[in-house]
């Protein structure tokens, strides 16, 4: 069994590549109801994400608290995280996470991708973008091949202490304003962005997006998977391109 969240397809990628033939799969944004899961003998649990400010996404985090997982006998788990830097103290949030189920984090790897937060950054240079996903899939191989042979050990080298994470975390939570967020004349209305926020933050108001709660999960996948590039954050986003994986093909229903 697979649980993951990807945002602009770069997780769902590593998901689509290491999944067994009719291995259950959660996307965590489309199963939000979803509070427990049984494991046969023969299952496995895979944990997979992206890293948000150095940690896991809001909405994992917060369902894999909530999700009660029932299992006979300990299966293998491992937790795979992508970034475009590092995925900070994500694997260690997983494991304490899985300790208070009575469970065990048997491995831990890491996957750099094209970094999709482009408050800091930008997707223009496409030939790099396509040069570290290429990186990518050979990594992907490497690990699906350890999962293949059951492998057990930390395979993440650049990672973060808990407590400096704790504090990129709380800052991060009240940098997720999305009052900044804003829509230009050249929307179409199509409503991609409200359909597939991760976090029901949009609504479709006059045939415009309008940001109804305070705060999201600043994931960005409705900058980057609109047709028009339409939305913006404030200043900090503009002109900086817009990146779905490859794979994705601006379907955010497969995501």
């Amino acid at each position: 069994m697979l649980i993951y969240f990807s945002a602009t397809g770069n997780t769902k990628h590593v998901v689509d590549e290491i999944a067994y033939e009719g291995e259950i799969i959660i996307a965590v944004d489309k199963q939000k109801d979803l509070k427990e899961i049984n494991l046969e003998d023969n299952d496995r649990l895979g944990i997979l994400a992206p890293s948000h400010a150095g940690g896991l996404p809001v909405n994992v985090k917060e369902f894999l608290k909530n999700l009660q997982i029932n299992f006979d006998n300990h299966p293998y788990t491992f937790f795979i995280g992508t970034c475009g830097g590092s995925t900070g103290y994500s694997s260690k949030q997983v494991k304490d996470i899985l300790i208070k189920k009575g469970m065990e984090l048997d491995a831990s790897f890491a996957i750099r991708m094209p970094e999709t937060f482009i408050l800091f950054s930008d997707v223009k240079d496409k030939e790099k973008i396509a040069r570290v996903n290429e990186e990518a899939d050979y990594e992907i191989s490497l690990i699906k091949k350890r999962l293949d042979n059951g492998v057990y050990g930390n395979f993440i080298d650049s990672q973060v202490p808990k407590f400096i994470g704790n504090i990129i975390q709380s800052a991060y939570r009240k940098f997720k304003s999305t009052s900044k967020f804003e829509v230009s004349d050249a929307c179409i209305s199509c409503g991609t962005c409200a359909r597939d926020c991760p976090v029901d933050a949009i609504k479709m108001e006059d045939g415009k997006p309008v940001w109804v709660k305070d705060s999201c999960l600043l994931c960005l996948r409705c900058i980057h998977a609109c047709p028009t590039n339409a939305i913006d954050y404030g200043k900090r986003t503009k002109g900086k391109g817009q990146y779905l994986h490859p794979d994705y093909n601006k379907n955010l229903n497969n995501v």
